[in-house]
């Protein structure tokens, strides 16, 4: 049950930052191969962590923003401090 849930998390950790990739680039956006991401320490921190040489063996950098709240990285989502958060689970 518990290797179902990590799976499922890195599904959608991996599909949101290829979905991140995929997204336009704008000559405003500075470094368009940084992607920051907003994550609970556990387990999607660790996560995103495990995947970090994958990411940057594509070409990105990956910035983990760790967040004790549920609520912070939704606000910091919304205002584009964030190109994507990972610690929902529903």
């Amino acid at each position: 049950m518990k290797f179902k849930k990590l799976l499922g998390l890195a599904l959608c950790a991996t599909l949101s930052l290829s979905a991140v990739g995929c997204s336009s680039s704008n000559a405003d956006s500075g470094n368009d191969k940084k992607i920051v991401v907003g994550a609970t320490l556990v387990p999607a921190g660790e996560l995103l962590e495990e995947l970090r040489p994958q990411i940057e063996e594509k070409g990105y950098e990956l910035e983990v923003k760790i967040f004790n709240d549920y609520i912070v990285p939704n606000t910091a989502l919304n205002e584009g401090d964030l190109d994507a958060n990972l610690f929902q689970h529903e």
